[in-house]
């Protein structure tokens, strides 16, 4: 099991009774992480988002994410409120082979804006609500591991470059969610209705290189589409 230590440096303050502000330094020290008992092999639990091993590990990696924080956070008040984070960061690991790479998930920033409006909407102004609520994200590509085009072709399936392990940058990531909901209150119920939409800009970025091995040749994962959704809900 790996093992972790964290130093983190923070400041708050707030510039006036209802926004904070917050600063965040930190490193964080990863040692004992699974590896494969191959002096050649650049494999990491570090990297290992899905799928199963076959193969016995090893606890003889390390790994270190370190970077900045920035959050910026507006309460609820006069029916608004906002939130935004942004980070800086750098994510490494060592795998079997002793060398430093960038992990799978170094993007090195992201950024994250939350907004949200809410209006006192019938004929008393009181009774019912409109909200308005969005979030827009952005953040570097997850990095990969090049395929080897000739020799997937050669071998008839997915053969990627190992020694350039997550030395490749994907498509970086863009999306906008957003939702609008109408509340009508009653004395003993509630009734909400609401339309979601997930990625409603419908970006499609490119995240993950694979080889199809029906057609023999590189394909692409790509961000899910947009996606919409009609919500209805009834509270006693």
């Amino acid at each position: 099991m790996p093992k972790a230590r964290h130093y983190v440096l923070g400041y708050t303050f707030y510039a006036n009774a209802f926004t904070q502000v917050k600063a965040e330094a930190y490193y964080q020290d990863l040692y004992d992480v699974g590896t494969e008992d191959d002096p050649t092999s650049t494999f990491s639990m570090l990297n290992l988002d899905f799928g199963y091993l076959d193969f016995p590990l090893v606890t003889q990696g390390t790994g270190k994410n370190y970077g900045v924080e920035l959050t910026v956070e507006r309460f609820f008040k006069n029916s608004y409120y906002y939130l935004f984070t942004g980070s800086l960061y750098e994510s490494k690991y060592t795998g079997g082979d002793g060398i430093e790479r960038n992990t799978t998930y170094n993007g090195n920033y992201a950024a994250n804006f939350l907004f949200g409006k809410e209006f006192k909407v019938g004929k008393n102004l009181k009774q019912n609500t409109l909200g308005l609520n969005a979030k827009v994200t952005y953040f570097g590509g997850r990095l990969i591991t090049p395929l080897n085009v000739e020799a997937s072709r050669q071998k008839g399936e997915g053969v990627y470059y190992e020694g350039r392990a997550n030395s490749r940058r994907s498509d970086d990531i863009f999306q906008v969610n957003a939702s609008i909901t109408y509340r009508i209150n009653r004395e003993k119920t509630s009734h909400s209705f609401k339309l979601d939409v997930q990625n409603a800009t419908n970006n499609q970025a490119k995240i993950y290189e694979y080889w199809d091995e029906y057609n023999q040749k590189p394909e692409h994962s790509t961000q899910l589409a947009i996606i919409p959704n009609i919500i209805y809900r009834i509270e006693f």
